[in-house]
């Protein structure tokens, strides 16, 4: 294994509280994701051990109400939930139609080539 992959090993995660859970930092938060980076690339370079975790001094809002409300389905009105649902529903479907293309556009290639 060369010594990136070595020091890639080490690393098991750098963990913020964030309700979205992106490892990149906040959304449309430049600041952020680049503390987040430089976070990652101060445990790569001195994690201990493998396994590593770190705490990431960033948080979502200071109130932490906001977990109360995060994924609570019991929070949400029947319109909400109904307008989410067609949302997930169309990203689904847009998924699908991607993955269907990729795999015609393989199989027209592999055509090609034989």
């Amino acid at each position: 294994m060369d010594r990136f992959s070595q020091a890639l090993a080490r690393i098991d995660a750098a963990h913020a509280e964030d309700p979205e859970r992106d490892a990149a930092g906040r959304p449309k938060d430049p600041l952020s994701q680049a503390s987040t980076l430089d976070l990652a690339l101060s445990v790569l370079e001195a994690a201990p051990a493998p396994r590593t975790t770190v705490q990431s001094p960033l948080t979502w809002s200071a109130n932490p109400d906001w977990k109360l409300d995060y994924c609570n389905i019991e929070r949400l009105t029947s319109e909400e939930i109904a307008r989410r649902r067609a949302e997930f529903d169309k990203g689904k479907m847009q998924a699908k139609s991607v993955r269907e293309e990729a795999v015609r556009s393989r199989s027209d290639a592999e055509d090609e080539i034989a």
